[in-house]
C-alpha cells in the first residue's frame, strides 16, 4: 500500500470503511458483512470496519475472515475526533458507510475533512423513542433526545453526505423529512437475502425433535437479537395467552444478545417455560423459519 501521501492509483482496491455503533449479531450488521463477502467475489475492493463502542462487539472473526481490520474508536473518548481522524488517513478510504442514526452526521464531517470522496449514511432503522436509545448513560440519551442534537445532526448529513441510502421509505422519512430528500442522492434500497437457502425441504418433524416437541406442535418463531427494541416481553405474553387456546403452541426464540439474563428470567415470569426453546444465535435460520408456523416481531421501531 502507498503512503498516505501519494495518490491512489486506478490499479489499486477501493477501500471502504463501514462504521457501526455496535458490531453485534445483529441484522444489519450480518447483512453488510454477507453483502462484502460477496462485493469481494466480484471486485477488487477491500473492507474494513470501526466501532464505535455504543455496544457489543462480537464479529470479528467475520471481519478478520473479509480480510478486513477492527478498529474501535469510542465515541465517547476525548480523543475521539483524533483517533478517527488518524484512521482515516491512514486506511486511505474512497468510500465512508455511516450507519449509527443521527451521530452519521458527526462521522461523516470528518471523514469530509479528510477528503474521503464518497460518504454514505446508511439508515437502517426508524428513528425510534430517543429515551429508548441504545446508549446507558443518561447524558448522552438526554442529548440524542434534544432537538438541538437532531437538527444539528441532520444539517452535517445534508450537507456532507454524498448519498444516503434507507432500508425502506418509513425508515429514511423518519430521520430525514420527505422535503429535505428531493433533488438530492437519496434512495431505498431493501434488504435482500438469498432465496436459494430457502428452497429446500422443510424439516418439520426434525426441528420439533431436536426441541422436544410433539409432531403436531404449532411454533411460533420470533429471529431477532435480545434487545429493548425487540420487545420480547409482548412475545412471551402472546405465547401464553395463545398456548391458553391451543395447547400444541410453542415458541422459538433465536438470537443472542446483551438482554439474554433479563428474557431468561421473563420467560419464568410469564410461565411459558415448558413450551419456549431459547435457541441463542444460529446459522440454519432458514431451516427453523420453514419448519414454523408463525414467524412473530413485534418490535418497538424497526426498519
Amino acid at each position: 500500500m502507498a503512503g498516505s501521501g501519494d495518490p491512489v492509483t486506478a490499479a489499486e482496491p477501493k477501500r471502504v470503511l463501514f462504521v457501526f455503533g455496535s458490531l453485534e449479531r445483529a441484522g444489519g450488521q450480518l447483512r453488510t458483512l454477507e453483502l462484502c463477502d460477496e462485493l469481494r467475489r466480484r471486485y477488487a475492493i477491500e473492507f474494513d470496519f470501526c466501532v464505535l463502542a455504543m455496544g457489543p462487539i462480537e464479529l470479528e472473526e467475520e471481519v478478520a475472515r473479509l480480510g478486513g481490520s477492527l478498529h474501535v474508536t469510542p465515541l465517547r473518548s476525548p480523543r475521539f475526533f483524533s483517533q478517527f481522524s488518524s484512521l482515516l488517513r491512514s486506511g486511505r478510504y474512497h468510500v465512508v458507510n455511516c450507519r449509527p442514526q443521527l451521530w452519521t452526521g458527526l462521522v461523516l464531517w470528518l471523514a469530509a475533512r479528510q477528503r474521503v470522496p464518497m460518504r454514505v449514511a446508511t439508515v437502517g432503522n426508524a428513528l425510534g423513542d430517543a429515551k429508548r436509545a441504545p446508549s446507558r448513560s443518561r447524558l448522552a440519551r438526554g442529548i440524542q433526545s434534544s432537538t438541538a442534537f437532531t437538527w444539528v445532526m441532520r444539517s452535517l448529513i445534508r450537507r456532507y453526505a454524498t448519498h444516503v441510502i434507507g432500508v425502506s421509505r418509513d425508515a429514511l422519512d423518519s430521520v430525514f423529512p420527505p422535503s429535505w430528500q428531493s433533488g438530492r442522492d437519496c434512495r431505498v434500497i431493501n434488504y435482500g437475502y438469498p432465496l436459494s437457502r430457502f428452497q429446500e425441504a422443510a424439516d418439520g418433524d426434525g426441528v420439533r425433535a431436536e426441541f422436544g416437541w410433539p409432531a403436531d406442535s404449532r411454533i411460533i418463531v420470533n429471529v431477532a437479537r435480545l434487545s429493548p427494541q425487540k420487545n420480547h416481553r409482548v412475545v412471551l405474553e402472546a405465547a401464553r395467552l395463545v398456548y391458553e387456546q391451543d395447547q400444541r403452541v410453542r415458541l422459538l426464540l433465536v438470537g443472542g444478545g446483551r438482554l439474554g439474563d433479563v428474557v431468561d428470567r421473563l420467560i419464568d415470569e410469564t410461565g411459558v417455560r415448558q413450551i419456549c426453546a431459547a435457541t441463542g444465535g444460529r446459522t440454519d435460520i432458514p431451516r427453523l423459519l420453514l419448519a414454523s408456523d408463525v414467524f412473530f416481531l413485534p418490535s418497538l421501531w424497526e426498519g
